[in-house]
């Protein structure tokens, strides 16, 4: 920028540049840095040391398909916990909750999703189905108990008559209420049918698909306006197993507790899907896992076929069977365990101060869950090392819970990752927007610029609009990162107040 016009030389002296500086062609500046972008996170999530049923069935899935190891061992986690939403929950703070969690994974086209989502939903299929055929005959006895009860009083002679008739009416209704039919996998729902769908059956509802439209779908965002609010309230209070209410018009008012689990394999729109909802504020984000690996398209040798393990193919039946037709079983998180689990919460609980690692309120959010995600995560683990053979302890160890948490670990630095990679959050998207807008100031010839005109320009974007203490965050970490990259510096003249930015940037 040696050769400059007279008008930039005017600017640039306005701004408070000297004419050495401005002869010079601005050499006293050193050249910017360029912005370090995040490494890859490479999920260490499967322990290949260890003889668990699932790890084992992944890894011989994986071999034999040859697809990431770290994708199907989250997915056979979801739809395992989708298989324990109908019996189990676990103990939490002197409350139960669902075992159930909200997995999203991602993988291109042809990468082999559709062999792992069927691996791991096809025993869950049958065994719902053999249920299902199991309930047939005793809801037809009590169709045909109801149907005489609904006879019989209409020709009831007295109040005595009526008054039993209706108890006894209302006590077949309520036991054909617990022995549904059950829909215990849906590909694609939008929230309403999700919503009739769970109120037939105990208010519970699986997502388990290996296309993306599963998310779209039950989280609202496939029809209706863009920007519109989806309608995500069945997601949200199904992952805490929260009492749900709702009335329309159009449709008959629903209420009761409701009890959700995703485990959905799909491509990459899945995971911004999920992002997009966090951006948003409604906690939707914040109650999904997700994982997301390196592909393997382009180095797979198609002609070296493995064939999968039969064996365990058969034991991992076994064990969804047990899951499936167990009674209502509570599992609890032991003493030494729970030391464990409020430690590590502990240890997090700076960082979510405002100024704090977590203060942006999604990461918050997610990262104050940890707890709730890792006992689930915990009691799915436990679930596949104690039922298989039969119904085994209820009692959740410290060495599951420890395991369960590095699971999380590793899938928060991913969770991160992708948040930032995207835009929507972390210092990188909010160093990007921020020489972005500079830049615009540079070419209007603007190189000193008012920190709060500064900020009242990127504070709407979404890396930025949920951030606690915007002032007090740039000054502490995102101004002396931009320094030693010489974007720019205060100004040594007007203050702090004022920012100086770099000619080169």
């Amino acid at each position: 920028m040696s050769d400059i016009t007279s008008l930039q030389k005017h600017r640039l002296m306005q701004s408070g540049f000297n004419e050495m500086e401005i002869g010079s062609g601005f050499d006293s500046h050193p050249e910017p840095k360029e912005l370090i972008k995040n490494d890859a996170v490479n999920l260490n999530l499967v322990d290949f040391e260890s003889n668990d049923l699932l790890t084992m069935s992944v890894v011989d899935l994986c071999n034999s398909v040859q697809f990431p190891y770290a994708t199907a061992y989250m997915h056979g986690l979801g739809v395992i916990s989708c298989a324990m939403n109908k019996s189990f929950s676990v103990e939490l703070f002197g409350s139960e909750m669902p075992v159930a969690l909200y997995v999203v994974t991602s993988q291109p086209p042809s990468t082999g999703k559709s062999a792992i989502n069927s691996y791991f939903t096809s025993p869950f299929r049958l065994e719902m189905n053999e249920l299902n055929e199991k309930n047939k005959p005793i809801r037809g006895a009590i169709f045909e108990r109801i149907k005489s009860l609904s006879k019989a009083l209409k020709e009831a002679s007295s109040q005595d008559e009526v008054d039993a008739l209706c108890g006894d009416l209302a006590e077949a209704e309520s036991e054909l209420l617990n022995i549904p039919i059950w829909k215990a996998i849906l590909t694609n729902a939008t929230p309403e049918s999700m919503e009739k769908i769970a109120f037939n059956q105990k208010g519970i509802f699986n997502i388990i698909s290996d296309e993306a439209g599963a998310i779209n779908s039950s989280l609202g965002l496939s029809y209706g306006e863009k920007g519109r609010p989806s309608n995500s309230d069945m997601v949200l209070q199904g992952w805490d197993g929260n009492y749900f209410s709702s009335a329309r018009i159009t449709r008959d008012s629903n209420d009761g507790i409701v009890k959700g689990g995703f485990s959905v394999i799909a491509q990459d729109e899945t995971i911004t899907a999920i992002l997009e909802q966090g951006q948003r504020g409604n906690g939707v984000s914040e109650r999904f896992l997700l994982c997301m690996e390196q592909n393997l398209l382009g180095t797979r040798d198609l002609l070296n076929y493995k064939k999968q393990d039969f064996k365990l193919k058969q034991r991992y039946a076994k064990l969804i069977h047990n899951i499936v037709h167990s009674d209502d079983i509570v599992l609890k998180v032991n003493d030494d365990a729970m030391v464990f689990l409020k430690q590590k919460a502990q240890d997090l609980e700076p960082h979510l101060a405002d100024l704090g690692k977590y203060s942006d309120s999604m990461l918050r959010g997610f990262i104050g869950k940890m707890v709730k995600h890792v006992v689930k995560i915990a009691s799915v683990i436990h679930a596949v090392d104690n039922f298989e053979v039969s119904i085994g302890s209820v009692n959740i160890t410290k060495s599951t819970t420890k395991r369960a948490y590095e699971i999380f670990t590793e899938l928060t630095k991913l969770y991160i990752q992708a948040a930032e990679d995207k835009g929507i959050t972390g210092d990188n998207a909010q160093l990007e927007a921020l020489r972005s807008y500079m830049q615009r100031c540079i070419a209007k010839g603007q190189y000193i610029i008012k920190v709060s005109q500064l900020l009242d320009n990127v504070k709407k974007q979404m890396c930025f609009s949920r951030q606690q203490k915007l002032t007090s965050h740039f000054r502490g970490n995102i101004m002396p990162k931009m320094s030693k990259m010489y974007w720019c510096d205060y100004d040594p003249i007007k203050g702090i107040n004022y920012i100086r930015i770099n000619p080169k940037l």
